[in-house]
């Protein structure tokens, strides 16, 4: 009798959890605290599940200080603009299927992994203090605000962000920062790295500028007439110009 009780306990307990896990109509959120988010937010029909056609209406998602561990199902999020995930239990994060989305703010986490290169349209990314070495920015071609602080970050590839108005990218690892390719550039904190060099002298645009805390840093280099409202350098960081 009791095994019958059990194995009957079991059978309804796997038949709860088929909307979330094997309906075909119904988008997979396995995190339960993600999952409870959007059935808050987008089940609109309150049927304690979020369809394909619920999922593809939502714009904007608030989900921050949730302790949500996946985002696992944003994909199907296919009208996604704004994303605020601060301060959650995060390790990955995959927006490539989100194609439309413009703001991204994901600090506060413990991002290892950050997939971007859907997101064209990407204009506004804050995802400092993670644990990221790595971030390929290479098709988020429209970014316009960048701030990336507090990771481990040992390079930083944003030649195609010709657009970058503002760059934090403070206390990372990194050795090496090319700014050629920004000429938009206005704001820049790159201190407590470990930069050996800094070249701005294309960045004409560039008036408020933090290369402090570098201990490597012994050149810097800028344009001749170049005008900045504020700069800090080390005293050991020897400042040249040219043009």
């Amino acid at each position: 009798m009791i095994v019958r009780v059990f194995i009957l306990m079991t059978i309804c307990g796997l038949l709860s959890c088929l909307p979330f896990c094997s309906n075909p109509d119904y988008v997979h959120i396995p995190d339960p605290l993600f999952r409870q988010y959007c059935l808050e937010q987008f089940d609109s029909d309150q049927d304690g599940r979020i369809s394909y056609e619920e999922a593809a209406d939502a714009e904007v998602i608030v989900c921050s200080h949730r302790g949500i561990c996946s985002l696992e199902g944003i994909q199907y999020f296919t009208s996604l603009k704004v994303l605020e995930c601060n301060e959650n239990q995060l390790t990955s994060i995959d927006l490539s299927g989100n194609t439309q989305l413009e703001r991204l703010s994901c600090r506060d986490n413990k991002l290892t992994s950050l997939e971007l290169r859907g997101n064209k349209e990407l204009v506004h990314l804050i995802c400092g203090k993670n644990q990221l070495r790595t971030l390929d920015l290479k098709t988020n071609v429209n970014l316009e605000y960048l701030l990336c602080a507090m990771n481990r970050l040992e390079s930083l590839d944003i030649s195609h962000c010709r657009n970058l108005v503002f760059l934090w990218c403070w206390k990372n690892n990194l050795q090496v920062l090319y700014l050629e390719g920004n000429p938009q550039l206005k704001t820049l904190n790159c201190t407590r790295n470990y930069l050996k060099k800094l070249d701005i002298n294309t960045n004409r645009n560039l008036h408020f500028v933090d290369c402090s805390q570098n201990p490597y840093l012994k050149e810097l280099y800028t344009a001749k007439r170049q005008k900045f409202i504020e700069m800090k350098k080390d005293d050991h960081t020897e400042l040249h110009t040219a043009g």
